[in-house]
């Protein structure tokens, strides 16, 4: 039987890491992705995780899945020595250890592993794109929901091979957020008026054409080219068992969706996420006219 709960020095270390919107992002980059990386090299951790949360003071959660308990020791003291110094420059102003509980409920006891992994690989992912980003590119939170919109595709293709398919999720996601946060006319004429200042960076993410304001986009699309490369078995893992387990497809690729947008976007990410899956709609839109079009002139 599967475990659901993983205290404190069993096979998952989780821990909060309290520290500010601004700074949260300098933390991952430079310090704790350094680290899990020195553990993964001395194969102390098979994988990691993270997301970032509020509770309602802003932190990032981190999970670290060890290889043998007898690394635990080890693993302890270079997280203190880490965080004892990040404390006492007010970096980070709290560590708090916690049980990891598993999303059984959201994610299925069969499919929790996997998702796990694929928490893994898009956590892996997000910070070498974060640093690519941040390292440069000029106006890097416009480069993060453009990007962003490019990897919510990429996802969509994993679980999907139907431009229908793909609208259905996606029409449903935007519908879910623009509920949520009370869309009405006034709200919909803004992001009409978004959506065509931005029409040409939107078009060319999605068909990977270097011309957002002369910057070359390479580094990033080489990314999220071998994210995907990555996921694909995985996905290939979930889609097997939900056909041998019989279980419904569900919201996975939302829920999937919605933690990748988490990990990519610092604050205010469910405002983020209602623009983004409004114009990731509105391509597929685009798309299924042009293609329906193109068939009824053949």
């Amino acid at each position: 039987m599967k475990t659901r709960k993983y205290a404190p020095g069993s096979e998952w270390l989780y821990f909060k890491i309290y520290t500010g919107y601004k700074t949260a992002d300098t933390l991952l980059l430079n310090t704790i992705y350094p680290l899990i990386t020195d553990l993964k090299r001395k194969q102390y951790i098979r994988q990691f995780f993270f997301i970032r949360y509020s509770d309602p003071h802003h932190h990032i959660r981190v999970r670290l899945n060890i290889t043998d308990p007898q690394y635990l020791g080890e693993i302890m003291i270079s997280l203190n020595r880490i965080f004892s110094r990040l404390l006492n420059s007010n970096t980070i102003w709290k560590i708090q250890m916690d049980t990891y509980n598993r999303e059984i409920e959201r994610y299925n006891i069969h499919l929790i592993e996997q998702a796990e992994h694929f928490f893994h690989i898009d956590s892996d992912s997000v910070i070498k794109i974060l640093k690519t980003i941040g390292t440069r590119y000029k106006n890097s939170e416009d480069v993060k929901w453009i990007i962003g919109l490019k990897l919510i595709d990429d996802t969509l293709d994993l679980f999907y091979t139907e431009d229908e398919d793909k609208m259905n999720i996606i029409s449903r996601m935007s519908d879910s957020f623009k509920t949520e946060f009370g869309f009405n006319q006034f709200n919909s004429k803004q992001l009409n008026e978004k959506y065509r200042e931005n029409k040409i960076k939107i078009e060319s993410v999605f068909s990977q054409v270097e011309i957002i304001e002369d910057q070359n986009y390479n580094s990033l699309y080489t990314l999220c080219k071998k994210r995907y490369k990555e996921l694909s078995p995985i996905v290939a893992s979930m889609k097997q068992i939900q056909i041998e387990k019989k279980l419904s497809s569900g919201t996975i690729a939302f829920d999937l969706i919605h933690m990748l947008l988490n990990r990519l976007i610092p604050a205010q990410n469910r405002l983020h996420e209602l623009i983004l899956y409004d114009f990731v709609k509105r391509h597929y839109a685009s798309t299924i006219a042009r293609k329906k079009n193109a068939a009824v002139k053949v």
